[in-house]
């Protein structure tokens, strides 16, 4: 593992722990099943333990010195409640929101059998039935487990811009993974209901009434995927957002499309929907300083495009001043794409 992937305590996440868990011992913590032995992935994770919890561990994530799997509920809100699956497969977060009558479930996560052990675990610890899921964006970690939570008896729901690009989403990583990850891949592509029109970007639609609780989603465009959705729900504590990778807190950020304006464009709607909970798709759950950090991020992965030579200074650059970020080597996919439109921007050299 390199130097840069291993894992350590982000400001954000300093901040976020001091100041929203001031009780570590008050999560209820739920163990993952044991995955596989170590291993590299090659396209989008560096080399990682992927040790679980043992069963019935009382293991909670303070922070991320050593990757925390498993599911939590959150101290401040405990009709929230997050599942993380180990760092084989990206430490990615899938949420669920406890309603009167059942559970509506955020990202469906990265391999089939993580799917299943998500809904089995907060199943389990809530005693209450998962009746909808949304997918928040088209990364095979939100869709994955589409087929597996349909088969449960489970709607499965995300816009027509993100349900548009599933195909060519799918057959690129199918390619990249299945080989990887063995039967637990989903080979046939996910196939979730369309929530909106197909055509309003922006407008709000309300999901969850079979769960007892009123989940509103917002279609949008571009950020780290070609298109979003934005979740969002009211409680007695405060207002909640769920936004996949367009936050992460502790990891460097997924810039493959290199859409770097387009998601400064989501982050302002992110902090115009006002939420005291920020739920980003990998590390902890926070506040509105999420969305400052990625602000921040963003800038510098600019700056650093603007000043290097390659792709491999602008990367030096990035990680120097984020130091000790989880999966550097995200960054092996998105800088170049950045660095490629910043040749093809500049003016044609005259001859001498």
């Amino acid at each position: 593992m390199n130097r840069q992937d291993r894992d350590h305590v982000a400001p954000a996440q300093r901040t976020w722990a001091e100041r929203i868990f001031p009780h570590m011992s008050s999560l209820k913590s739920f163990a993952l099943p044991s995955l596989l032995g170590s291993v590299c992935a090659v396209l989008l994770a560096s080399c990682s333990s992927t040790t679980a919890p043992a069963a019935n561990s009382t293991t909670t994530p303070t922070n991320t010195t050593t990757p925390f799997a498993g599911l939590w509920q959150h101290p401040e809100d405990p009709r929230v409640w997050a599942w993380v699956s180990a760092p084989w497969t990206f430490s990615t977060t899938s949420y669920a929101i406890e309603g009167d009558d059942g559970l509506v479930l955020v990202d469906t996560q990265f391999l089939s059998t993580d799917a299943a052990a998500f809904v089995d675990a907060v199943e389990g610890a809530t005693g209450k039935k998962a009746k909808v899921a949304v997918v928040l964006h088209a990364n095979p970690d939100k869709f994955n487990g589409t087929a597996t939570l349909q088969a449960r008896g489970i709607r499965v729901v995300t816009s027509s811009a993100v349900a548009a690009l599933l195909l060519s989403v799918h057959e690129k990583r199918v390619a990249a993974f299945a080989d990887r990850y063995g039967d637990a891949y989903p080979r046939a592509l996910a196939a979730p209901d369309v929530f909106d029109d197909g055509g309003a970007v922006g407008g709000d639609v309300v999901v969850g009434a079979e769960a007892g609780v009123r989940i509103t989603l917002r279609a949008t465009g571009a950020g780290c995927s070609g298109a979003h959705v934005l979740a969002s729900f009211e409680s007695d504590r405060g207002r909640h957002v769920f936004v996949g990778d367009l936050l992460a807190n502790g990891s460097h950020l997924w810039l493959e499309l290199g859409e770097v304006g387009a998601w400064r464009a989501r982050l302002d709607e992110i902090a115009a929907i006002d939420a005291r909970f920020v739920h980003p798709g990998r590390g902890l759950s926070g506040g509105p300083e999420l969305i400052d950090d990625a602000r921040a991020y963003l800038d510098v992965v600019d700056g650093a495009v603007a000043a290097a030579a390659d792709a491999d200074d602008a990367k030096d650059a990035v990680v120097a001043a984020f130091p000790g970020r989880r999966f550097a080597v995200f960054l092996g996919i998105g800088l170049p794409t950045l660095m490629a439109r910043k040749a093809a921007a500049a003016p044609a050299r005259t001859p001498d």
